[in-house]
Formats: C-alpha cells, structure tokens, sequence
C-alpha cells in the first residue's frame, strides 16, 4: 500500500523477465516483485492487489494492462498467454508476444520482435528491425529499413517491404517476398515459394535444402510474362 503522497499516476508499472516494478517518477525509487508475471500471474508470488490512499486498487488483470503500456523511450514488453497488442511507438524497443496469436507493431527505431508461440502478425515499420516469428504460422512484414525477419517453425509469410532485407522462411512451408531493395531470401526446409515482382531490385536467393519430399518454386507476379 502506497502513502497518501503517492497518487496512481506517480507509478509506472513495468516488466523485467517476470519481475514486476513499479517505479516513482522523476525518483529513482521503485519495487520489485520477483516472479510475479511467472506462469503468466498465477503464481505463489503474485500480489492480490496494489493500493492506494485515495482508494484505487489495481488488482492483477489491471497491472498486466498497465505492464505492456510503452513510452517514447526503449521499451522491454512482454505479452501473455491472451492474444496481444504490442506497440512499441517510438524507441529501440524489445516486444515478446508469448503465447497466444499476438500483434507486435514496432513502431519508429531498431526494435526487436518475437512472436514465439501462436499464428503470430509481426509489424516491423519504420528501422531496421529484427523480426522472429517463432512457433505457429506467422506474417512478417519488415516495413522500412533494411530488416532481419526469420519464420520460425510453422507455414511462415514473410515480407521484407523496403530496405536491403534478409529473410529466413526456416521449418516450414513459407512464402518469402523480398519486396523493394536487393534482399537475401533463404527458405529453409520445406517446400517455399519465392515471389518477385517488377522493380523489387536484385535479390539473392539461397536454397540450401537436404529435406525430402518437398517442392520450392519462385512465382513471379503477374507484371512479369
């Protein structure tokens, strides 16, 4: 429980690992909870309520919508077992989705994706972002900058957009469109289909694959006969 001189909008509730802090603006002060994202909130750890003097009380679904709001700064944000939306806005941010089919959007600065499990929508936008869809079948789209985007396990739809990109389709049966810029496409195992259309520039393609029983094409659009 809070003193009466700290008020609800004196908190920033953020997420380290499965740590909960809470931390005092403009101060250095803060609280860490250890684990008490563990086992996504269900855990021994977990606090049944934070209050405060003038009588809010956030109990544990309110934290976890406080925990993934970001700033204009570099943010590290962690989703849940629910299907999410991340927003990283601006920064060099680090957004993980968990479980669940999430939508990470990361905004403006070199930001860092990861699905990890479930059909995941990976958004890089403006940077030069990383993007790793992780289990379950996935749509990346690297947006601007030159961008890293990596399928993961799963039927994987990955778009490089603008930018010199790099695209890693990996287990699967994935789609890789290199989009604008002179990108390197590599499908990995399984039977990947590799798109280009007029004006995407000079792509490269390495199809390294020892697996059986598997078909990889590259499909032109429809402006090239």
């Amino acid at each position: 429980e809070f003193a009466a001189d700290i008020l609800p909008t004196d908190i920033v509730v953020t997420r380290s690992g499965t740590d909960l802090v809470l931390s005092l603006k403009n101060s250095t002060d803060k609280i860490t909870v250890s684990s008490y994202f563990q086992n996504d909130g269900v855990t021994p750890y977990a606090l049944e309520q934070v209050r405060f003097a003038d009588g809010t009380t956030w109990n544990l679904d309110q934290i976890k919508a406080l925990s993934i709001v970001t700033t204009d700064g570099n943010d590290n944000v962690w989703g849940y077992a629910t299907d999410d939306t991340l927003n990283g806005g601006l920064g060099d941010d680090s957004l993980y989705g968990q479980a669940g089919n999430d939508t990470l959007q990361g905004g403006a600065g070199t930001d860092s994706l990861s699905g990890e499990a479930g059909d995941d929508t990976l958004l890089g936008e403006a940077g030069n972002d990383y993007l790793y869809g992780g289990t379950g079948s996935d749509q990346l789209s690297g947006g601007e900058g030159s961008d890293y985007l990596t399928g993961g396990d799963g039927n994987d739809t990955l778009a490089g957009d603008e930018g010199n990109d790099t695209l890693y389709g990996d287990s699967g049966n994935d789609q890789l469109d290199g989009g604008i810029g002179n990108d390197y496409l590599t499908g990995g195992d399984g039977s990947d289909t590799y798109r280009f259309s007029r004006g995407w520039g000079q792509d490269s393609i390495n199809n390294y694959d020892s697996s059986t029983g598997k078909t990889d094409v590259i499909e032109f659009a429809a402006d090239i006969l």
